[in-house]
């Protein structure tokens, strides 16, 4: 989100739901939930932030992906639902694994 070059997809994918109708059309929303190691706790500020401008421009997702690199709480799972105007059980914990530093690139 917040790129202008994005706009005109996400303009075209807001017409597609538009045209077939919320049976036949499902926005899937892949978002950051970052952790951060100073305060020990994880941050939905960015996922409700990118959820509210898609919202903006008329597409509400359906389902929500998000990425973290540790495990989500239940509370945070509803905390982004209730946030995100999402079913909690449409929340959907997706890990980010780092990268391995004790193998050779090649």
């Amino acid at each position: 989100m917040g790129d202008i070059e994005s706009l005109p997809f996400l303009e075209a994918i807001r017409q597609i739901h538009l045209e077939n109708g919320p049976t036949n059309c499902l926005f899937i929303h892949v978002t950051l939930v970052p952790f951060l190691s100073t305060t020990g706790e994880v941050k939905t500020k960015p996922t409700q932030h990118s959820v509210k401008e898609l919202r903006e421009i008329g597409i509400q997702p359906d389902i929500l992906l998000c990425r973290t690199e540790h495990p989500l709480e239940q509370k945070v799972r509803e905390k982004i639902a209730l946030f995100c105007n999402v079913s909690k059980d449409d929340v959907f914990e997706v890990r980010t694994w780092k990268r391995s530093t004790s193998f050779p690139l090649s």
